[in-house]
């Protein structure tokens, strides 16, 4: 008996000895000793195997020293036993967050909402999820608008990368009415269809697109009765990204085939196969400047001026964007070099200057107003653009399901002296937390010298899996 009695003292002795000490832990942790508390916390977790509060201490110190795979993979073990362990899940948004991973943030704090809806740090962390979120999505917008002019792709995003699998489907009208004889010798009616779908998804780690769109288009010119046609195109695109550091890369190729049908004075071959390649390369210089290098290879079609039969000429463009983000406003500057073939006299380059300014900026509603000029230097002649526009945008907070906004821009061509009107609306619905669905529409009217019409209207079904 004497020697049990003398084992079990023998026992609690080394315990005591060896074992952490939760209060030397906590000075460590909170005095910034992070690998020292680290040593202690693992302490405690072998003499306790089974207490998650100190699981969960280990996993929060190993986030803040970046290692959050590691602290990721402890705190979904400890939801995956204990789903009603709240901690654990603010834990694992703020890892999410600190990686700028912010839907799968979201994702776990509205979960933690689904089952204590007051949970107070809950709140606030989404909070600074969805404000953060609205930062990403303004410069992400201004980036948008800078290279939007670099391709004809506008259901793409070439910036960003994809943010998790999904499937889109979308269909889109363009309705362009050209009044003016005296600049446009075959002023003409137009209507576009296009539908397609979209594939987004990772190949090690790499988002990866896939398009596919289908378009009919049907022309009336006035003057004559044999200018009448109607055009289908399938276009496939791929896209995928690749990132080094701060580096990215985007790459994209367009496979087309124009199948031409009916009467018109489009003489092409019945089946033409365009191949159309996409390169943009961004650099982070530092977090509020960055450099865009673009480069695309295009084919356009263009009339001969001795007949009215239709050729295919290649473009080629290259552009470097400089692009600055200063608190609340977006500046870039802009040089794009566009060559035709065959020694056009198009040939032209664009420099460009533009400023985002938020006028107002907060989780509900923002006013942003954008300025934009651009100088075209011709072989022959020059033009000036000057672009006011402004963005009013409105999210329904209490049940995150609408989103809507609208803008108006008034543009200025001179010597011209061509002036137009853009109006623009857009609506988001969110069906669910997998399903969104969009539409945007714009109009757009020239007047002074121009009369010219046009409407668009874009419509989104997206799908996350």
């Amino acid at each position: 008996m004497k020697k049990i009695i003398i084992f079990f003292i023998i026992l609690f002795f080394i315990k005591n000895v060896f074992a952490g000490n939760y209060e030397k832990f906590l000075v460590l942790r909170n005095t910034g000793k992070h690998l020292e508390s680290l040593n202690e916390i693992e302490s405690l977790i072998v003499s306790e195997p089974e207490n998650y509060d100190y699981k969960l201490h280990k996993a929060i110190v190993l986030s803040w020293i970046g290692k959050y795979a590691e602290a990721e993979k402890i705190l979904m073990n400890i939801i995956n036993k204990y789903p009603e362990y709240y901690e654990a899940y603010v834990s694992l948004a703020r890892i999410y967050f600190w990686q700028n991973r912010y839907n799968e943030a979201e994702q776990f704090i509205n979960k933690l909402l689904s089952l204590k809806p007051d949970e107070t740090e809950s709140n606030k962390v989404l909070e600074q999820i969805k404000y953060q979120k609205q930062i990403v999505y303004n410069k992400n917008i201004f980036i948008d608008n800078i290279l939007s002019s670099r391709n004809d792709n506008k259901q793409i995003n070439f910036i960003n990368p994809s943010l998790g699998q999904k499937l889109d489907l979308y269909f889109s009208v363009n309705i362009l009415r050209d009044y003016e004889p005296l600049l446009n010798k075959y002023p003409y009616k137009e209507i576009t269809f296009k539908t397609g779908a979209g594939y987004n998804s990772f190949y090690k780690k790499n988002p990866v697109s896939i398009y596919l769109k289908k378009g009919i288009l049907k022309q009336i010119n006035d003057n004559t009765g044999e200018n009448e046609y109607s055009l289908s195109i399938n276009s496939l695109t791929l896209k995928s990204s690749y990132s080094f550091n701060k580096t990215h890369l985007t790459t994209v190729l367009n496979l087309n085939q124009n199948n031409n049908q009916g009467p018109s004075y489009f003489k092409t071959s019945n089946d033409c196969i365009r191949l159309r390649p996409f390169l943009l390369l961004n650099n982070e210089i530092s977090e509020n400047y960055k450099i865009y290098t673009s480069y695309s290879s295009e084919d356009w079609y263009r009339k001969s001026s001795n007949s009215n039969n239709l050729f295919i000429e290649s473009l080629h463009t290259f552009s470097i964007s400089n692009l600055f983000i200063s608190k609340k406003t977006y500046y870039s500057l802009d040089m794009s070099r566009s060559v035709y073939s065959k020694d056009s006299v198009r040939n032209y380059t664009d420099y460009i200057f533009q400023a985002d300014k938020l006028l107002t900026s907060s989780l509900k509603k923002e006013l942003r107003l954008i300025l934009k000029y651009k100088y075209r230097d011709y072989k022959n002649s020059n033009l000036h653009f000057y672009y006011f526009k402004t963005f009013y945008s409105f999210n329904q907070l209490n049940n995150s399901k609408i989103k809507y906004g609208c803008s108006y821009e008034f543009n200025l061509i001179k010597p011209y002296t061509t002036t137009g009107h853009k109006l623009e609306t857009n609506l988001t619905y969110k069906l669910n937390e997998k399903i969104n669905v969009s539409i945007e529409t714009d109009f757009l009217f020239y007047t002074a010298k121009d009369k010219d019409r046009e409407l668009n209207t874009f419509l989104k079904l997206d799908y996350k899996y």
